[in-house]
């Protein structure tokens, strides 16, 4: 994977090893940071906060929901325009909750929540319907700690429920999408469906955007969150970009090393030919005192010799 200049125990190219650091410095080794097609949103989904209408409690943390009023609506920040696509939803409660998929114009009110709109689709196991302007026979009756898994097919057009890994048949077809109006918006977030959840009083679900592995995933279906990559995946990244850096600094130290040893050898070649010089220079001295002098200047060249 990496160069093989880069191996053994010698120390490595300088060029090479500046071409495999930047290649890992502009590498996207995180799967979750890179762009998903047919999504819009951020990567890390939550709930849109502004869309809440009603009374809704929440923990952010496990993305839990309590209805507190009459009959309470949220969506999530991300919403998908192409692709295949699953949330699944945790009962807290077995009572009226409308659970489905919904487009960003959608409006509700305190008694017309998911599946109540032209643009939005909605799954109720408590009344055993469907909902989508009109409500259906569909499904069956669910009860509290059921797994619902809502899935989308925008390729197709076409929306079903699940409930605890048992497929209830396609509940919607040929929903509008990109596909069959022939075409791309601009703002693909126009023609995107969000998770969305309407809650009675007092009904409660936890949420699982892909925060958590799906309890029951279905085959071809992706989750709108991102889960980070496993740590094994990065690992090799790190342990290579460290040994990339530790044999740079090793390489940079040594010619250093070098540099100062051959600053300090020209520096004591010059003292000693400055002082023979000067020696030479005085000739015109008592002959003891020449000598004197020449062997000074010989014991100052023999010591820095010897100490380099």
């Amino acid at each position: 994977m990496y160069s093989s200049a880069l191996r053994g125990p010698s120390a490595p190219d300088p060029q090479a090893l500046l071409t495999e650091l930047q290649a890992l410095a502009t590498e996207n080794s995180d799967p979750a940071q890179a762009p998903l097609e047919g999504r819009v949103g951020p990567s890390k989904v939550s709930l849109h906060l502004p869309s809440v209408v009603g009374l809704v409690e929440r923990c952010p943390e496990c993305l839990h929901l309590l209805g507190a009023g009459n009959f309470s609506s949220a969506r999530a920040d991300a919403g998908v325009f192409s692709e295949r696509w699953m949330y699944e939803v945790i009962l807290g409660s077995g009572g009226v909750q409308q659970l489905g998929w919904t487009t960003i114009n959608t409006r509700w009110t305190n008694e017309d929540g998911v599946g109540d709109n032209p643009r939005s689709y909605a799954y109720d196991g408590n009344r055993v319907k469907k909902w989508n302007l009109q409500k259906q026979n569909y499904g069956k009756e669910w009860e509290k700690g059921d797994v619902i898994g809502c899935c989308i097919d925008l390729n197709k057009g076409t929306i079903t429920f699940y409930q605890n890994g048992e497929c209830l048949g396609v509940a919607f077809e040929k929903i509008v999408t990109i596909h069959t109006i022939g075409r791309r918006s601009m703002d693909n977030s126009a023609l995107a469906y969000f998770p969305a959840v309407s809650l009675s009083y007092n009904e409660s679900c936890w949420l699982n955007l892909g925060h958590q592995p799906f309890l029951y995933p279905v085959p071809g279906y992706s989750a709108i969150h991102r889960l980070p990559p496993p740590v094994t995946t990065r690992a090799p990244h790190r342990r290579h970009l460290c040994a990339c850096l530790l044999q740079l600094s090793m390489l940079a130290a040594t010619r250093h090393q070098n540099q100062n040893q051959n600053q300090r050898s020209s520096c004591w070649g010059s003292s000693v030919a400055m002082a023979g010089h000067s020696s030479h220079g005085s000739g015109g001295g008592v002959g003891s005192e020449e000598g004197a002098g020449n062997g000074k200047a010989a014991g100052r060249g023999r010591e820095v010799i010897s100490g380099g």
